[in-house]
């Protein structure tokens, strides 16, 4: 995940939250907000979860302001990182289990794979 470790689930909803709150409001919410906003009595307890985001370098928070929330690492760019890394092997062909084929120059299809398992070179043939 670009470096950083992995959020819980909770810390994923609270970085959705803090993201989606400052396109829709122009500024960062404040933990009363944060914890209206997911149903979180205790403001205690979102502190917690922002201080992980904060020590996984998502965030940053000034000192002694309620509206001290700065995001460092957009969890949306994450994802897209992530989503962008996922291609996929491309199936050039078909092979018989016994007499070899001629390799097709172009793919049939595409084997969802993680790229960094088999290197940008790998190909995959049917048989």
């Amino acid at each position: 995940m670009s470096g950083h470790e992995e959020l819980s689930e909770r810390q994923r909803t609270l970085m959705a939250f803090i993201e989606d709150y400052f396109d829709v409001n122009g500024r960062p919410p404040t933990n009363r907000e944060i914890g209206n906003g997911l149903g979180i009595p205790s403001t205690g307890h979102v502190d917690y979860h922002l201080k992980a985001l904060e020590k996984k370098g998502f965030i940053s928070r000034a000192q002694r302001t309620s509206r001290g929330i700065r995001v460092l690492t957009s969890l949306r760019s994450v994802i897209d990182e992530a989503v962008t890394a996922l291609r996929g092997v491309p199936i050039m062909g078909s092979i018989a289990a016994g007499a070899p084929w001629e390799l097709a120059n172009t793919p049939d299809d595409v084997l969802d794979v993680n790229p960094q398992t088999f290197g940008s070179r790998a190909f995959a043939l049917r048989v």
